[in-house]
């Protein structure tokens, strides 16, 4: 699951910043079933960026980006991402695709992100929901 935010244009090249990244050394264990099974620790970055109504709003980890422009275009860049501000035009570089506009020819730029929180709660909701449907025919 993910959650999305609208952020001013200027704060696009903030962007660059958004990451989630390995921490620490790799551990490698053996599993229940004898197989191996190696776990990394991470990190995500926290990003705190202005909203277009000047209110606060945080862009945890790795995040895309999509802008709409002032003339109808829409584009979608994702993560990593490599944003500034030469003068008064962003350019910005991502793995799919590069591109140059002017700062006011940005209609609206939104930030997705992967929100663990919401992923894990309807990890927990979908298996409550089965498990209810799985005891029914029992009661």
């Amino acid at each position: 699951c993910y959650a999305t935010v609208d952020i001013r244009a200027d704060q696009i090249p903030k962007l660059s910043d958004a990451r989630t990244y390995a921490v620490g050394p790799a551990v490698t264990t053996v599993g229940y079933d004898g197989n191996l099974v190696t776990y990394q620790g991470y990190d995500r970055s926290r990003l705190e960026l202005l909203a277009p109504d000047g209110s606060t709003v945080v862009v945890k980890g790795d995040a895309d980006l999509d802008l709409d422009t002032t003339d109808g275009r829409h584009y979608h860049f994702e993560h990593p991402i490599d944003a500034t501000l030469e003068g008064d035009t962003l350019v910005i570089r991502a793995d799919d695709r590069t591109g140059r506009i002017a700062l006011r020819d940005v209609a609206r730029a939104r930030v997705r992100s992967l929100s663990y929180g919401k992923t894990i709660g309807a990890t927990v909701g979908i298996s409550v929901g089965v498990s209810a449907l799985l005891l029914l025919p029992l009661l």
